[in-house]
């Protein structure tokens, strides 16, 4: 992905099988700490979601939008193509960078 930053343990965000309703308070809660430690560029890694509701969509957008505020930037990277398909359908691809599974 071009505009990448190398990323490191410490920014990376990987959510569980679900990126649901039910889900979304442990996330949510993961991404406040690293965002309130004064991390500003951060990548969330998608490989292991099979799963996401319009929570979870949110979840992925606010946490975007707090980190574009704080002057940073939100990375997807490892998204299987049925939510990259989704991400492209909602007209996401202006705002936030994506890597799709190879």
């Amino acid at each position: 992905m071009a505009g990448m930053k190398k990323t490191t343990q410490n920014n990376v965000v990987k959510p569980g099988k679900e990126l649901t309703a039910s889900k979304g308070d442990g996330i949510t809660k993961k991404l406040q700490k690293k965002m309130h430690g004064g991390i500003t560029q951060m990548t969330m890694d998608l490989s292991a979601v099979k799963k996401m509701d319009t929570i979870g969509l949110g979840l992925i957008m606010a946490a975007h939008n707090a980190l574009k505020e704080a002057g940073g930037n939100l990375n997807l990277i490892n998204v299987p193509h049925e939510l990259s398909a989704v991400f492209e359908a909602m007209g996401l691809a202006p705002h936030i960078e994506w890597e799709v599974i190879a």
